[in-house]
């Protein structure tokens, strides 16, 4: 496996990392009922979380915040999200910003869908 061949000082980092990473788990706010999705940039792709209609005012609201952690998307209150981003700020989704290069590229005015 790659994961061996890595510094011992490397491997225990990440594994330690990852496992403050995971005790946030818990306050990651999932519910079964949630059936919008929300698309969202990360890491320059499009991805997608489903959510509840007051978990999606939330977000837009800034109450709430999506990060990666464990191989999904999960939301979380403002001050786990700035504990997660304090840890790895790579975990963390930002939501405040457009599409990459937007203004390099502005819709023309003449264009008609």
């Amino acid at each position: 496996m790659l994961f061996n061949i890595l510094p011992l000082e490397v491997r225990d980092e990440h594994f330690f990392l990852t496992w403050q990473v995971l005790t946030f788990r818990s306050a990651c706010r999932r519910r079964d009922e949630a059936d919008i999705a929300r698309n969202f940039m990360f890491n320059g792709r499009i991805r997608k979380i489903y959510v509840t209609a007051e978990q999606q005012q939330a977000l837009a609201g800034d109450e709430l915040g999506i990060v990666y952690l464990a191989g999904g998307y999960h939301l979380l209150e403002n001050d786990a999200l700035e504990a997660v981003r304090q840890l790895s700020a790579d975990h963390v989704v930002d939501l405040t910003t457009g599409g990459e290069g937007e203004e390099d590229h502005p819709v023309p005015d003449d264009l008609v869908w």
